[in-house]
């Protein structure tokens, strides 16, 4: 295994989305473009950079919709920016949603080819525990195919990054070329590390079934 390539592309992944100790919260505000249409440098100017914003013309004028954590919004007040906060705290939010039902999940899996378990309890996406027991629940049930989680370091907060690997003969290296599938570039984006999680579901399941399977775990080293 080339640990040491491994372990220099996976320290850019951002981890700490599911494991930091104490988050900061993060609002979700609307920010009121100045008469002077100068409201990127004024944030600029204390620190704040903006993106995955929404443009939404109001009555009040041009604003845009952006999440912003307490020490953002604090600084864009400091700018002198109008803003109005529309969710306090959007962790807080999200844990109050009602929890996926079963018709919730069915729905999800409509049309897929996946029984194994992706969901949490994150407004249905997984945690970083729950993601922790998935990858665990898929050695379990196909120990042939797939390694055990190993540690190949630790990202800047100090949680473990985990490695594991797909192949027909898990852990052996036959010469097959490698490739490496990487999720969580960006905090806070559950969505990545389910899509990769549906996808690892998808070739072990379908292992000896779905020809693009079979083919793929039989000539690659697939590592996660």
């Amino acid at each position: 295994m080339a640990r040491s390539l491994l372990f220099a592309l996976t320290l850019t992944l951002a981890s700490a989305a599911f494991a930091q100790p104490a988050q900061e919260r993060h609002s979700e505000v609307r920010l009121l473009v100045p008469a002077d249409g100068n409201l990127a440098g004024r944030l600029i100017e204390q620190g704040v950079y903006l993106d995955h914003v929404v443009r939404e013309q109001t009555p009040a004028g041009l604003a845009f919709l952006a999440t912003l954590s307490a020490r953002e919004l604090a600084a864009a007040r400091a700018a002198g920016v109008q803003v109005e906060v529309l969710v306090e705290d959007v962790a807080a939010e999200v844990a109050a949603r009602p929890p996926f039902t079963e018709a919730d999940r069915a729905a999800a899996r409509a049309g897929g080819r996946v029984e194994g378990n992706i969901f949490g309890t994150m407004a249905g996406f997984p945690h970083y525990a729950e993601v922790l027991a998935i990858l665990d629940s898929m050695r379990a049930q196909f120990p042939h195919l797939i390694t055990a989680r190993d540690s190949i370091g630790a990202g800047h907060n100090g949680t473990p990054i985990w490695l594991l690997e797909i192949t027909d003969n898990p852990g052996v290296d036959e010469g097959e070329p490698e490739v490496l599938y990487t999720a969580l570039h960006h905090a806070r984006e559950p969505a990545a590390i389910t899509t990769v999680l549906y996808y690892m579901w998808y070739l072990l399941e379908q292992h000896g079934t779905d020809s693009l399977a079979t083919a793929l775990v039989d000539n690659r080293r697939m590592f996660f």
